[in-house]
């Protein structure tokens, strides 16, 4: 359950805003760093200020791109959200990408925040996979936005590199290291407490990718933390909801979260079993 939050996950939209013309704006630079600090931006056209959703591509650290997210930030601005899917630096060979990643997710939260578009006190990270690591990290240690969504995300890195060689590899070459410092300074887990903000992490119970036994871990060092969260791990589903229904929940899921978080809806309903 979401611990302090009181939040029984419905499967009916409560609360979505009401759509409005929006404006696409590609390869938007929010740093100084052209090459890899860039985003894509749905921005509704109206003089208010709209919450915002930033999303953060998955890929093990080392691939991945933002238009992935794209049919995800198309839904979402959509309901009068201000949307935001952005690059990051990637792992090569030899060339770990942490911490230089989360620093570019910080700059762009910084940037999102300082849009003239934007209510900076409502801004949701939504990460999928390895964005999903990322989106919690920079919440736990920044705890400036005011919530995070993952799906499918390795949460914690230990768990992770003991489920498999492939998991092991891939943080690897994201951390250039195996150290036990090194994997408790990059775990999201690490930083865990009442005061983190609220936390939906969607995993599927079929995810051949990052293990349910990761979600299991990271679930129960949340409860023991007492930090807010609602991890719901979907017997049958795949590693991102890719495949209906689970699609469907899971977007029923996210804006059931999201509009919880803004705007304070009430919902009654129990999660889906």
């Amino acid at each position: 359950m979401i611990c302090a939050l009181g939040l029984a996950l419905a499967f009916t939209h409560a609360g979505a805003q009401s759509a409005g013309a929006v404006h696409i704006a590609f390869e938007q630079e929010y740093g100084d760093e052209a090459d890899v600090q860039v985003a894509d931006a749905w921005l509704p056209l109206s003089l208010c200020k709209h919450p915002a959703v930033i999303l953060i591509h998955g890929g093990g650290w080392y691939g991945g791109e933002r238009a992935a997210l794209w049919p995800e930030a198309t839904r979402l601005s959509a309901q009068g959200y201000a949307v935001f899917a952005i690059d990051y630096t990637l792992s090569g060979k030899d060339a770990p990408s942490f911490p230089k990643a989360l620093d570019d997710v910080a700059t762009a939260v910084r940037w999102v925040k300082g849009h003239r578009g934007v209510d900076g006190d409502k801004v949701v990270l939504l990460g999928e996979s390895a964005g999903g690591h990322l989106a919690l990290l920079y919440a736990y240690l920044y705890r400036d936005v005011a919530a995070v969504i993952t799906v499918g995300a390795p949460a914690d890195l230990a768990a992770y590199v003991a489920s498999s060689q492939f998991s092991r590899q891939q943080v690897v070459r994201f951390l250039g290291q195996l150290s036990e410092e090194a994997l408790w300074a990059a775990s999201p887990g690490s930083y865990a407490n009442a005061a983190c903000p609220p936390v939906l992490m969607l995993h599927g119970g079929a995810d051949a990718v990052v293990a349910p036994a990761v979600a299991e871990r990271f679930r129960d060092e949340l409860e023991a933390a007492g930090s807010p969260h609602r991890v719901w791990i979907l017997p049958g589903a795949d590693h991102l909801f890719q495949i209906e229904p689970y699609r469907r929940w899971r977007d029923e899921a996210v804006d059931t979260f999201i509009a919880y978080v803004l705007n304070c809806i009430e919902v009654d309903v129990p999660v889906r079993s």
